[in-house]
Order: C-alpha cells, then structure tokens, then sequence
C-alpha cells in the first residue's frame, strides 16, 4: 500500500508505508506523524534525511522532501560549506524541534514555502545560489538569517514570523520579497546589501 500522502507528494511513491495514524491513514516514515513514526529515533531518521539528499545529489538530481515531518531536531552539518545542494524541496514540511542549515550551499533553487518551524530555525553563513522560496513559511520560534547570501530572488511573501527574526550581514542579489510578512515580535535588517 502506497503512502496516503504519495498522490500529493509524487516522491514517497517507492516507500514503503507502515505507518498508519488514529483515523487509519497510511503514511511512510517522512510524512507519518510526529506521535506515529513507530520505533525510530532521531538518529535513525536523520540519516535517512541524509542519505537521500546525498543520494540525489551525488546524481545531479533535485531533492523533494517535501511534506515530511521532522519529529526530531535536525543540523544538516553534515552538508555544510563543502558539498553544494542542487534544487532541493522543503515545501509544506514541519519541523517539530530545531533547525539547522548553518554554513550550506545551495546551488539551485531552496524551497520551503508553506513550511512550518515550531522552534527555533537557524539559516546562518548560508549561500542560497538560486531562488530562495519561503512564501507562506510559518516561524513559531525565533528565525536567524546571519550572514546569508541571497543570490537568486528571496521570496519570503506572506511569511508569518511569530518571535523574533534576524536578518544581519547578508546580501539580497536577486531582490526580495518581503510582501504581506507579518512580525509577532521583533524584526531586525541590519548591515545588509541589497542590490
């Protein structure tokens, strides 16, 4: 039986689908539930994340995680500064815990609109080469953009920012796109370049 989610989400077609939830949907491990994803720990699952974006970028390929639930906290250091990340997807993903994708580079386009941060989410020292897609991402916890270079357009249009939000020391290349935010708390721009 297919993931219940892999109509929507054509890349969890391949997966097997183990996981069923309350109502007696069946999900693979990157779209089950937080509370359903059975034995797995967070060491586990991370390097399955891991394993299938080296996979796909070691072939040249883009990466869609999109829809996953990271249950767990998660550094994507294992990638940093050294490997560049082609067209990679986020789209519509929850991040339950802690983001990391400090010191990345991403040589296509990153997309993460319509994802959800429930903690803090650091993007820091980050080379987003292509476009940079956050449109309709929702921050629950502080945001951290340090040092970030936006080469690509930035589209951060309809962005829900509950806590604090820094942006310092980056660069906006290809314009941005900060229409409809909206700031719960604090926002800070400060030291950028915007050409």
């Amino acid at each position: 039986m297919d993931c219940c989610l892999s109509e929507k989400y054509q890349w969890c077609k391949a997966l097997p689908a183990d996981y069923e939830d309350e109502m007696g949907d069946i999900f693979c491990i990157f779209h089950a539930p937080a509370t359903n994803k059975g034995p797995f720990h967070a060491d586990e699952f991370n390097s399955m994340v891991f394993e299938l974006i080296h996979e796909k970028t070691k072939a040249g390929e883009p990466c869609s995680l999109a829809g996953t639930v990271f249950e767990w906290e998660i550094s994507l250091k294992p990638f940093a500064k050294e490997i560049p990340l082609n067209g990679i997807s986020f789209a519509e993903a929850t991040f339950c815990h802690s983001v990391n994708f400090n010191h990345l580079i991403f040589s296509e386009s990153v997309d993460f609109s319509g994802a959800t941060f429930l903690e803090k989410a650091d993007f820091e020292y980050i080379q987003f080469h292509g476009d940079a897609l956050f449109k309709e991402a929702i921050f629950y916890g502080d945001a951290y953009f340090f040092d970030s270079i936006f080469s690509g357009k930035a589209d951060f249009n309809k962005v829900v920012f509950d806590k604090f939000v820094y942006f310092s020391v980056g660069a906006f290349r290809g314009g941005g796109n900060f229409d409809e935010v909206r700031y719960g708390n604090k926002i800070i721009f400060k030291r950028l370049v915007i050409e």
